[in-house]
C-alpha cells in the first residue's frame, strides 16, 4: 500500500496524458478504477536495493521515486497484483519509465488547469469528489455528465489521439453516452446499451434494479446484470 497520496486532480492528469490507459495490462481504465503506480516501488526508497535499481534502469542517482517521473495509472487490480513488486531492467519497463519522464511536464500543467478550474466552479469541484468517490446514485447521473464535459474540455489538447472525440470513462460501470431533458442514455462494459430514470424529483422505484440499484434499463432488462423485469 503506497503511502504518499495524490489528489483527484493529480490522478485525472496522469491517467488522462499517459492515455487513459493501464500501463500493466495496456487495457481502457475507467478513472474510478484507476491507481496511480510507483513504477520502481516506493518501498525501495533509502534501501540499498535501490542504486542498483536506477543503475539497471540507467536513471541517474537523483530519481526522486515520488515524482511524476516514476507514476503511471493502473486498474486497481492490476496495481494490486504487482504491489511493492520490483521489475527487472527491461526495454519494455525501461520504455515506460522514459515516457513519464518526458510527459512530466505535461501532467504538472493539466495539475494546473484543473485546480485553477476547481477553485473557480463549485459544480466542477463537487463532481471531482464525486468521482473520487467511485458513487453514483440517481440524483448523481446529471452532475456525472456535467463533470464528464467539464472534463473532456480541459483534458481536451492532452489525449492520445484516438481518444480525442470519445466520451471520458470517469466509471466502469455506466458511461454516459447521450444526454438530453427527456433522457439519458448510458452503456455498459459489456455493449448493453439503456435508458436511465427521466431526470427530476419523484422517479418511481420501479425504475431502480432489484441488484444493482441505480442503473439502465434496455427494453425490460437491467444492462448491468441481466435481470429481466417481472412486469
Amino acid at each position: 500500500m503506497s503511502k504518499q497520496k495524490l489528489s483527484t486532480a493529480q490522478r485525472q492528469a496522469i491517467w488522462t496524458i499517459h492515455g487513459e490507459r493501464c500501463y500493466l495490462c495496456h487495457q481502457l481504465c475507467a478513472f474510478s478504477d484507476t491507481e496511480i503506480d510507483h513504477v520502481i516501488p516506493e518501498r525501495l526508497a533509502g534501501t540499498d536495493e535501490l542504486p542498483q535499481t536506477l543503475e539497471a534502469l540507467g536513471l541517474d542517482a537523483a530519481f526522486n521515486l515520488l515524482s511524476y517521473e516514476n507514476f503511471l495509472p493502473s486498474h486497481r487490480s492490476c496495481n494490486r497484483r504487482k504491489s511493492g513488486h520490483a521489475f527487472k531492467a527491461s526495454p519494455i519497463i525501461q520504455h515506460e519509465i522514459e515516457r513519464a519522464i518526458e510527459k512530466k511536464t505535461l501532467v504538472e500543467e493539466l495539475i494546473e488547469k484543473t485546480d485553477k478550474r476547481r477553485k473557480k466552479d463549485k459544480v466542477f469541484a463537487d463532481a471531482l469528489i464525486l468521482i473520487e468517490a467511485g458513487e453514483i446514485d440517481e440524483k448523481d447521473i446529471k452532475l456525472l455528465h456535467e463533470a464528464e464535459l467539464s472534463l473532456r474540455e480541459i483534458n481536451a489538447p492532452y489525449r492520445e489521439p484516438d481518444r480525442t472525440d470519445q466520451p471520458l470513462m470517469l466509471t466502469p460501470q455506466l458511461q454516459i453516452i447521450h444526454q438530453d431533458q427527456y433522457r439519458t442514455i448510458v452503456q455498459h462494459p459489456s455493449g448493453r446499451v439503456g435508458h436511465t430514470a427521466p431526470a427530476g424529483k419523484g422517479s418511481h422505484w420501479n425504475w431502480n434494479c432489484p441488484n444493482c440499484g441505480v442503473t439502465g434499463w434496455s427494453g425490460a432488462m437491467c444492462i448491468q446484470c441481466g435481470m429481466m423485469s417481472d412486469d
